[in-house]
């Protein structure tokens, strides 16, 4: 994947100007686990967590390569330089911050699942940010899912790594 990767930044420099400054990849192993952990569909074969532009990739996916340019370089380019998905960022980090808030933590705990008393004071000004970021999630989708995969298309075919064809 690191030849790859190499390959697109390359490219976007050139082509566009921008790549992927923030974002991060993790390709997992044990991908079914993990998303069981945190309440993603296991059968998926990778998503992307805006919170901390982080793509999650199955590593046994055939279509892992392809995967990667639409989580990694469509969600993340457009969750670092569009201004709807900034606010989608904007947004998961002001749910962060109420979340440490609740649980009175100045680092919230990574891969954990937490769980807060529902009497919290707080309970209800995090219920109305969730249901108002879920909502311009929602109202954007489109946006969000259609740059992704268009850069998967126009990726795969410069690098020739449609479903299953990229071999590292």
């Amino acid at each position: 994947m690191k030849s790859l990767k190499h390959k697109v930044d390359e490219f976007l420099l050139k082509e566009i100007g921008i790549i992927p400054i923030i974002s991060s990849y993790v390709i997992h192993t044990d991908y079914e686990a993990y998303c069981k952990k945190f309440k993603r569909d296991p059968k998926s074969e990778s998503f992307f967590a805006v919170r901390g532009l982080v793509s999650h990739l199955r590593a046994d996916s055939p279509s892992l390569a392809q995967n990667f340019l639409h989580e990694h370089y469509g969600h993340g380019l457009f969750c670092e330089y569009s201004k709807t998905g900034r606010r989608l960022w904007q947004y998961e980090q002001d749910l962060a911050g109420l979340e440490k808030q609740l649980l009175g933590v100045d680092k919230l705990p990574e891969d954990v699942v937490l769980n807060v008393s529902a009497h919290h004071p707080l309970i209800p000004d995090y219920l109305k940010l969730k249901k108002e970021s879920e909502r311009f999630f929602l109202e954007n989708l489109d946006k969000y899912e259609g740059f992704a995969y268009w850069i998967e298309a126009w990726l795969g075919k410069k690098f020739n790594c449609g479903r299953g064809k990229f071999h590292n």
